[in-house]
């Protein structure tokens, strides 16, 4: 059983501080006590945490640096990336008086549901080497319009709350001295002092609704210590964020006067605390032209791998942070005598007639094949069928499109590839957005 001890009144168990439990006298004039839990208890929405969180992301570098999952650009100037299988992470540099803007952010953009907290935990090391005048270095959930982040503004650590609501972008930038919970300075109730050199464990919260608190903190010896709120409800109107649903982002800046520094990227992940319900807009489309014509592909050649059915957000959707989406079902015809393989293609090049164009009531773009071919990209999932066979696949994948840090859509293009010549396929594609 975890020890316990009193300490200014309050009980510490398992190196938790809960406050001093209120003696009330009940029926038969016995005591009871009536403990309130400590604030890492609750998420931000107020319940309890019963440890059945529900993951939407999960990023370890164990043997690469996750292409799949991070996009990295050198906005400007000059910097490097340098991915270790060592130490489990990627490290961006900057050179001693050199002008350069780095960012590593995720393809992808969290679906928040609406009710729930999302919990961002994110380890790496904001003052690896380096920093002070001409510096700075930035991790959190965040993207240039929104967000919530930990700024080392040229030595100062300040928590960052990022809005575009009035349409122009404002940071609200609290530094470290001014923090309203912990200041992590040694007189806070944790007593401990942050030290920026040394990788961190960061931990980020809030329920949006368009006015729920934000919580920002560090998880130590096993502890969440949280040291900055942003409050809304009751004192604001309006929302605080133009969305919920953003990337993971690690970004470096250096102004052209400053040492040479480092920024130490290592793992994330995404909660959704109590669960997550995928309960989104379905979605259908097929390489039907209209509800009166059914389009076929022409797969004439053999062995050559042809684009049936496309789709990617739209540019609105990107830079809203909506349409989080999930392939639930994918389903093929052939109509001719010939055997087939189909692939489901994550980024495929697509050679030939190929348009995407917007769909009602969605936030994604739909492009129909007819002759288009299409070649690399990473194979989500596939299979093999049979002559004059039919295809229908329940997929359990929980890819989600995103896009760049420059903006450019993820795409998911529905691909066959006859093994004799002049195949005819139709193909169709189910979703949810999220």
């Amino acid at each position: 059983m975890a020890a316990y001890q009193e300490n200014a009144g309050n009980t510490v168990w398992a190196g938790t501080v809960i406050p001093a439990a209120l003696e009330v006298e009940s029926t038969g004039a016995q005591a009871r006590q009536v403990v309130s839990l400590g604030e890492a208890s609750r998420d931000a929405s107020g319940r309890i945490k019963v440890g059945l969180p529900e993951t939407l992301f999960d990023s370890k570098q164990i043997l690469d640096n996750n292409p799949l999952l991070w996009d990295e650009s050198l906005i400007s100037g000059a910097g490097t990336f340098t991915h270790s299988i060592a130490t489990a992470s990627t490290v961006m540099a900057v050179s001693l008086n050199t002008a350069g803007r780095l960012v590593r952010q995720t393809f992808r953009r969290f679906n928040y549901q609406s009710g729930k907290t999302q919990t961002i935990e994110i380890t790496g090391t904001l003052g690896a080497v380096g920093g002070g005048a001409g510096i700075m270095r930035c991790v959190g959930y965040y993207d240039d319009n929104n967000g919530i982040f930990f700024k080392d503004n040229e030595g100062v650590i300040e928590a960052v709350k990022r809005s575009k609501t009035t349409g122009s972008v404002v940071d609200t930038a609290v530094p470290q001295s001014a923090w309203n919970h912990d200041k992590l300075d040694g007189t806070g109730a944790s007593k401990l002092i942050l030290n920026p050199a040394n990788s961190q464990f960061i931990v980020i919260d809030f329920e949006w609704l368009s006015i729920g608190v934000v919580r920002l903190g560090f998880k130590i010896d096993g502890n969440i210590i949280f040291c900055h709120h942003f409050h809304h409800s009751n004192e604001v109107e309006g929302a605080f964020m133009s969305t919920p649903n953003l990337p993971i982002r690690f970004e470096m800046v250096n102004d052209g006067t400053g040492v040479a520094s480092e920024l130490e990227q290592i793992c994330a992940t995404v909660i959704s605390e109590s669960g997550h319900n995928p309960i989104g807009l379905p979605q259908y489309e097929s390489n039907a032209s209209s509800d009166t014509v059914m389009t076929e592909i022409s797969a004439n050649t053999a062995n050559q791998t042809y684009a049936v059915l496309g789709v990617k957000l739209k540019a609105a959707s990107i830079l809203s942070g909506g349409g989080s989406l999930l392939i639930h079902h994918v389903s093929l015809i052939e109509t001719t005598n010939d055997d087939f393989e189909w692939t489901l293609r994550h980024n495929p090049t697509v050679t030939g007639t190929f348009t995407y164009a917007d769909k009602t009531n969605s936030a994604m773009q739909i492009a129909r094949g007819a002759t288009a071919t299409a070649s690399g990209g990473h194979i989500i999932d596939g299979g093999i069928t049979r002559a004059e066979g039919s295809v229908s696949a329940d997929l359990t994948s929980s890819l989600s499109l995103g896009s760049t840090i420059a903006g450019v859509a993820d795409e998911l293009v529905l691909c066959v590839r006859p093994l004799s010549q002049n195949a005819n396929v139709h193909g169709s594609l189910h979703w949810i957005e999220l």
